[in-house]
């Protein structure tokens, strides 16, 4: 069995897409299903393993991921056409083989655990613009320029580089309050345009010093840390009752891994528990988690 940390590991690292030449290709739906299910592949369409599409189910459109497992030997007359191809990347090898390796650790149907992965559908949708910041040029004379003050110059300078920022960015760099931004928008300087690329993933501080421990606590982060750099598939219990800093023990885990240039997956019990995590990690790290929480619950049978 392969270890969750190779599968993490490379994760995100580059794949290749095999492509399907097939008129028939079996696509995983995101709910509680062991298999895939076929579907016609229709003439205007190319498709490669790992694409998203939309295919009908039970009088619903879903969303799938064009699996790896043969198709079902179906008779043609009796499968449903894949209605769209969504126009994103591919979903890597390597995921779609880390889905099937936690669907089986955990004894999961696959199609649940790729719920996890699909469950934000709107992330397939083209994104929606944002308001960005440029130099106007043609307003941008030098004796305009020396009425401004130091800030407006300095947003003048950061901007000169021809990339657009957002307000938040701008004001963040310049250090100035977003009204600085807009008398200079009002006053011509910059003008908005539409920003399509989404925000840039910001990397965590590892800089920023952690809660002080105790002893017990110490001594059981610098267990959990030695976990980390033994690069094996280690299990960790931490008890503790509310309160007692099992997350601060954690993060101290975290930041191990992060200086050894690994990713860290994190995940919450309780969805009411979110937004605290995702404060106490901001003050720890000093960003938000690249891909926000998962949050996943499996129903017991009662």
């Amino acid at each position: 069995m392969c270890s969750m940390s190779k599968h993490m590991n490379d994760l995100f690292q580059e794949n290749s897409y095999e492509a399907i030449e097939k008129k028939i290709v079996p696509v995983l739906v995101p709910y509680p299903v062991d298999r895939a299910y076929s579907y016609i592949v229709p003439e205007d369409m190319e498709l490669s393993k790992g694409d998203y599409v939309l295919v009908p189910l039970g009088g619903r459109d879903v969303i799938g991921v064009v699996w790896d497992s043969e198709a079902d030997d179906i008779p043609k007359n009796k499968l449903k056409e894949i209605i769209y191809k969504f126009p994103v990347t591919p979903m890597p090898k390597v995921h779609r083989e880390f889905i099937r390796w936690v669907a089986g650790y955990v004894m999961s149907p696959v199609g649940a655990v790729l719920k996890m992965a699909v469950s934000v559908a709107a992330a397939l949708d083209k994104p929606k613009p944002v308001t960005g910041y440029v130099v106007n040029i043609k307003e941008n004379s030098e004796n305009l320029k020396r009425g401004l003050s130091p800030k407006g110059m300095k947003i003048l300078d950061i901007l000169s580089d021809g990339t657009p920022r957002r307000a938040s960015e701008l004001a963040r760099l310049a250090d100035c309050s977003a009204s600085v931004i807009k008398t200079m928008c009002k006053k011509y300087f910059i003008r908005q345009v539409d920003i399509y690329s989404n925000p840039p993933c910001k990397y965590p501080d590892l800089s920023i010093k952690g809660a002080k421990l105790s002893v017990e606590q110490k001594e059981s982060a610098k267990k959990i840390s030695e976990h980390v750099n033994a690069d094996k598939n280690i299990v960790s219990l931490l008890d503790g009752v509310t309160g007692a800093g099992k997350t601060e023990v954690y993060f101290e885990a975290v930041h191990t891994a992060l200086e050894k240039g690994k990713q860290v997956l994190i995940l919450v019990p309780e969805i009411s528990l979110s937004n605290a995590f995702l404060g106490r990690f901001k003050e720890r790290f000093g960003c938000a988690p690249a891909c926000g929480i998962l949050h996943y619950h499996q129903h017991k049978e009662k």
